[in-house]
């Protein structure tokens, strides 16, 4: 049954000859039987033309050329993703903070989230918050503050303290002097410090200006290293550094050169604020950095205002200076007498109708201990030493006022003073010492 469909089929698939109608192959090109041509090719390209014309040939380009558009299609959304995708947008501009109302200085001691409540940003990783496209930062190492650095100096930047970027070191000085009292000033930046605090501001200049602020904080070795360093520089500036503090020792005072003893004296005084009518003295101590001249020899009260380092240094100082100039011991006998001596005229000023009085206490080798005071007066004026200059004179120079004992013999004394002096009893002092004779009396020294 098979083979019989199968012998159909291919009986179906032959044909016949035009001519003599005689069974013919498909693939035969001329009839065997007659010659004459079988029209096998153009059948075939009958055929062929006829497959182009089939509907399903058409689907099938139409389906082609719509997956062909399709394709083409993804592809140029493709490559305009990656376009935007690797495009650099410009980006929106966020308005920056206004910092021209915030102190940065109150970012110390407060929490690290404070820095963003000031309107600073961070990101993610980095210790610095910054604002103003980081002209303004404060940087963090675990929570802690350790770093502020100012660099804008336009409106809407911030200040530290009070001082702003082109603010003239001189104004900015004095605002930080209140909290911030070491002060070097290096010419390119000044440098402000709180030894106490451990904070330290460092103003970099622009000409007279500041140009930028930083702020850190010190170390221990920092501090000691300042300190140390501060201390060298200031005993460089004195003779005797620390003549207020301690009793000097003649030897010391012998091994500095003669015209430095003057200075070395009148350091003293200069510590406190006096104010020297000698001009060359005033000259020194005006380019001492220590010095402050605040206070005038009329105000000056040195017996209220020295400890007795200071009394007993100066004492000793003026002795051997006088004593290098040649104003030494007397080779003759002193001729002046212990005893009292009353001045022979009423005092005229501030004690005027008072008498004197002026009692030699001791005589020394090269000094006489003596005390001054008003005849009627219970109390003592002033008892002090006066160096002996020869053989009849006695000197001695209390803080620039100058008083000089003077014997024409043993019974009779005249006193005179130099120079000004200040404090409670100076009016006594000066009008007791103001060219006065004295005399001394036996019925004050006859016990």
């Amino acid at each position: 049954m098979g083979l019989f469909i199968k012998y159909r089929i291919k009986e179906n698939r032959r044909m016949k000859c035009k001519k003599c109608g005689a069974l013919l192959e498909s693939s035969w090109k001329i009839c065997p039987n007659c010659g004459t041509p079988t029209g096998a090719q153009k059948s075939a390209q009958h055929k062929k033309k006829a497959v182009y014309k089939n509907w399903w040939f058409w689907v099938m380009i139409l389906l082609l050329i719509l997956v062909l558009g399709l394709a083409a299609y993804i592809g140029i959304l493709s490559q305009k993703g990656t376009k935007d995708e690797n495009r650099t947008e410009p980006k929106k501009e966020e308005k920056e903070a206004d910092f021209s109302g915030i102190d940065m200085e109150t970012l110390l001691g407060q929490p690290e989230d404070y820095a963003v409540e000031l309107g600073l940003k961070n990101s993610e990783g980095n210790p610095a918050y910054t604002g103003l496209d980081g002209s303004v930062q404060a940087v963090y190492q675990e929570g802690n503050l350790v770093n502020i650095v100012i660099q804008s100096s336009g409106e809407e930047g911030p200040s530290f303290h009070g001082i702003r970027i082109g603010m003239p070191k001189e104004e900015a000085a004095g605002k930080m002097s209140d909290a911030y009292p070491e002060i070097v000033d290096s010419g390119e930046s000044i440098q402000f410090m709180n030894l106490d605090t451990k904070r330290n501001v460092v103003c970099g200049l622009n000409g007279n200006n500041v140009a930028n602020i930083n702020v850190s904080f010190l170390s221990d070795e920092e501090i000691g290293n300042y300190r140390q360093a501060r201390e060298e520089q200031m005993r460089a500036q004195y003779i005797f550094p620390d003549s207020n503090s301690r009793y000097l020792s003649e030897e010391e005072v012998r091994g500095v050169e003669t015209g430095r003893l003057f200075i070395g004296r009148n350091e003293i005084f200069a510590r406190h604020g006096y104010i020297f009518q000698d001009e060359g003295l005033q000259q020194h101590f005006n380019s001492m950095p220590w010095y402050s001249g605040t206070v005038t020899a009329e105000q000056f009260n040195a017996d209220a205002v020295f400890n007795d380092f200071e009394k007993k240094n100066a004492e000793l100082i003026k002795r051997i200076e006088d004593e290098i100039n040649g104003v030494s011991a007397p080779s003759e006998t002193f001729i002046g007498m212990p005893g009292v001596y009353v001045s022979a005229n009423s005092l005229s000023g501030t004690t005027m109708g008072n008498t004197g009085k002026i009692e030699i206490l001791d005589i020394g080798e090269n000094t006489i201990r003596f005390s001054l005071g008003i005849l009627d007066w219970s109390n003592t004026i002033l008892t002090e030493d006066a160096a002996i200059i020869n053989s009849n004179t006695a000197q001695i120079n209390l803080y620039g006022f100058v008083i000089t004992f003077t014997w024409t013999d043993g019974e009779n004394l005249y006193v005179t003073n130099q120079g000004e002096i200040t404090g409670m009893d100076s009016g006594s002092i000066f009008d007791a010492t103001n060219n006065q004779g004295y005399v001394r009396p036996y019925e004050f020294n006859k016990w």
